[in-house]
């Protein structure tokens, strides 16, 4: 679940279904706001929520609150928060495991002694989701010039069959992308042993998509797009990438909060960015109502679904070349034999990978 729904709302931005109603924003104060980022799931844990600082625009950074003590109640039954890094709290994984229709939410006592706290949620129930799909394509843009070329994307999409509900009934979802990708060397003579790494580019808060049973009269949605990669590069794809669409079952209230998070969002920056207004969730300064709380703890079942695209699918049609191949082997990187020198590479494969 994530309060960090709340940074979210700085990138958000991907098509959504329905009309808002009117809202009012409130403003704040960049060193007197709190941004409480947590999401807790049906299942045995770690559960985790991150603590800051609102960041002013473009910093890319989390700036941590430390010293913290943080609770969660699950059905009146109180469970502690261990500060594993600063800002950063967990309850390990056995400790708590949340069901359908429990009645859960969080408190804080902040280092300054000040109580917050979010709304009492009840845990939604879950909706499968089975089948994701990525298929390259192209589109037409406008440069700065003002002409117009095509450009090559990659769309991610979604077929989903959702339960029956009675009339009356709702349920609310909410999706984000992530991605992973390998990366193989070649072989570079002598003693090297090619090996291969991964790299994981992780769900950004503009690349989440609503969806509301009420605004739809169908049952089941076909080929809903959810997320538009552009900027492709040869590097990502010369190994096997993975799509990893997460559907995110929640309540009504994080539903709403997260419209009004897309209302205001900016297409640029990070989920601890300062927004253009203030978006105010579910978590409430109990001993200073005057100091905004950003975030939402957020109660959410999810279903998690892969896809993932091979090199000859994109080098089918690429318009550049596998910078580790044959003929440019007197310009390769070094990441061509060692892999490692990517930033954040691994080898350690998913297990699922």
């Amino acid at each position: 679940m994530r309060r960090a729904t709340i940074y979210t709302f700085l990138i958000a931005v991907l098509s959504i279904v329905g009309c808002l109603d009117p809202f009012t924003f409130e403003g704040l104060e960049q060193d007197t706001s709190i941004v409480v980022d947590g999401q807790l799931q049906p299942n045995d844990g770690p559960h985790t929520i991150r603590v800051s600082k609102v960041l002013e625009f473009g910093d890319k950074f989390f700036d941590p609150i430390s010293g913290a003590i943080a609770r969660l109640n699950h059905n009146g039954t109180l469970y502690d928060y261990e500060e594993l890094s600063p800002g950063v709290h967990i309850i390990p994984a056995g400790i708590v495991s949340p069901q359908e229709g429990d009645i859960c939410f969080v408190e804080l006592r902040m280092p300054t002694g000040e109580m917050i706290s979010s709304s009492p949620d009840v845990m939604p129930g879950s909706n499968d989701l089975k089948e994701v799909n990525a298929v390259f394509n192209t589109e037409s843009v406008t440069d700065k010039f003002g002409i117009n070329r095509r450009q090559r994307i990659l769309e991610v999409s979604i077929n989903a069959e959702f339960p029956k509900i009675d009339q009356g009934e709702e349920f609310f979802l909410r999706y984000g992308i992530e991605e992973d990708y390998s990366y193989p060397e070649v072989p570079c003579g002598g003693l090297h042993q090619p090996k291969t790494c991964y790299l994981n580019i992780p769900a950004f808060s503009k690349d989440f998509t609503l969806f509301n049973s009420a605004l739809s009269s169908k049952s089941r949605v076909d080929s809903l797009l959810l997320y538009k990669k552009q900027d492709l590069s040869s590097v990502e794809f010369r190994g096997r990438h993975y799509f990893s669409v997460y559907q995110y079952t929640i309540t009504e209230g994080a539903y709403e909060y997260w419209l009004r998070v897309k209302e205001v969002t900016n297409q640029s920056g990070t989920v601890f960015d300062k927004p253009p207004a203030a978006v105010i969730g579910n978590l409430t300064n109990e001993t200073d109502p005057s100091r905004p709380v950003l975030g939402q703890f957020e109660l959410a079942s999810v279903s998690i679904a892969r896809t993932f695209v091979l090199p000859f699918e994109y080098f089918a049609g690429a318009s550049d070349q596998d910078r580790c191949g044959p003929f440019l082997r007197r310009s390769w990187p070094s990441s061509c034999c060692n892999c490692l020198d990517i930033q954040n590479a691994t080898t350690i494969r998913p297990p699922w990978f």
